[in-house]
């Protein structure tokens, strides 16, 4: 049960930091209320998740597995120069419009998803 409280105090400490999440819900939030509401829900059903595979100790099980782990880590290693050659290789001049900003015309199920998505694939 100790370890239960502290992991759960730790990802509360670790969702109420701030840091991009906050960020982007800030930023969201000056746009539309209903795009900055959905865009906190969807990064607290991603923290959520993450405290959720913590506590049932799915990062026990990953930690002492090595060869998960080094699948894991070379899948991630994977997609960050898979994000990086796409990045290098995109034709994104000063005229075109920024991509990484939130366009609330999609939605609030967009907001939810998208950033969900966004906090879970972060480290």
């Amino acid at each position: 049960m100790a370890d239960f409280l502290t992991v759960a105090a730790l990802s509360a400490l670790a969702a109420i930091s701030p840091g991009p999440d906050f960020a982007m819900v800030v930023k969201n939030s000056f746009s539309s209320r209903k795009a900055g509401l959905f865009t906190s829900l969807g990064v607290a059903c991603s923290i959520l998740l993450h405290a959720s595979y913590c506590i049932m100790g799915l990062t026990l099980i990953i930690s002492k597995s090595l060869l998960l782990f080094n699948i894991i880590k070379y899948i991630g290693a994977a997609y960050l120069i898979y994000i990086g050659i796409k990045g290098l290789l995109s034709k994104n001049s000063r005229n075109q419009k920024n991509t990484n900003t939130c366009d609330t015309s999609y939605g609030w199920l967009f907001n939810f998803i998208w950033f969900a998505y966004c906090h879970y694939d972060t480290p």
